[in-house]
């Protein structure tokens, strides 16, 4: 995603999109054995090891036990903290294969703190509201490989008043309810024919009115397809994507919110799809 997009270029592209009115390789599927090799998979993601000997524990705010995003970011920046809230020895669970984890093992986990942002995946609207719901017990963080199809889970509880890891969780994609539009996603982001395809005619867009001078109107306005390629999102998320499970249960549904949600500012894109049979089709672009 281009920094800035949702404001100062929204407002050019619309205006360009208004007034002007190459086919890529698919991914190779994703081997069976996957799973198997997911160990080699989590030590790729790994960023730094963690001196036990040298980190003193640190105090949470108790505000930042309320919220889980609040909870989240601290947990992924500060050794110290990560270290206290982590039931160890903590299990790793990955097909029928299990592993403990103790403390002096364990490789600090940043998830995606160090990124500009991160996805989310809804079904609906409903469960978007799940993030700021205070009586959420349980959430589970995941890690999604597209290009290996194995998904890495990271499960907190909630359940001494405190935010704790309790377990990690390897799984293939292809076993989660998202499946389908995972496999359909890899593609849309990484293969500008198929994208190009798959995005509806019109599609609605929502985004700041350009006739408004202080840019804090919004319009909803239908967009051709061929618009597209004018709003600059050329280089959508792919390879590791992330997705938080606030509680919300996943069926085999029709629709899927995809959500680019700031690290450091309140900026969000929401990208809707449909499945119309078994093709998924982008619908909605909100900004």
């Amino acid at each position: 995603m281009k920094k800035g997009f949702l404001f100062c270029l929204v407002l050019f592209v619309i205006v360009m999109a208004f007034a002007t009115g190459c086919t890529g390789n698919q991914p190779e599927s994703t081997p069976a054995d996957s799973l198997a090799d997911s160990t080699a998979i989590v030590d790729s993601l790994a960023k730094d090891s963690i001196n036990t000997d040298t980190v003193e524990v640190a105090p949470i705010p108790v505000a930042a036990d309320q919220l889980f995003d609040d909870f989240l970011f601290l947990f992924a920046s500060r050794p110290a903290i990560q270290l206290s809230r982590i039931k160890f020895p903590i299990t790793e669970t990955t097909g029928d294969k299990t592993r403990q984890i103790d403390r002096q093992h364990w490789v600090m986990e940043r998830f995606f703190t160090d990124k500009d942002f991160y996805t989310l995946i809804f079904d609906n609207q409903q469960q978007m509201k799940a993030a700021n719901d205070r009586h959420t017990d349980s959430v589970a963080v995941e890690t999604i490989n597209l290009n290996t199809g194995v998904v890495r889970q990271h499960l907190f509880t909630h359940a001494t008043g405190k935010w704790m890891l309790v377990e990690i969780r390897n799984k293939l994609v292809s076993e989660t309810k998202n499946a389908s539009f995972l496999d359909f996603y890899n593609k849309f982001a990484t293969n500008p024919a198929y994208r190009r395809q798959s995005i509806s005619n019109p599609f609605v867009f929502v985004g700041p009115d350009p006739n408004d001078d202080f840019g804090d109107r919004v319009k909803t306005m239908q967009m051709r397809a061929s618009q597209w390629d004018n709003l600059g999102f050329d280089d959508l998320p792919s390879g590791t994507i992330y997705n938080i499970l606030y509680g919300q249960r996943y069926t085999e549904s029709n629709q899927k919110i995809f959500v680019l949600r700031g690290n450091a500012n309140d900026q969000e894109t929401e990208l809707t799809f449909r499945r119309f049979g078994s093709r998924w089709m982008l619908v909605k672009l909100n900004v």
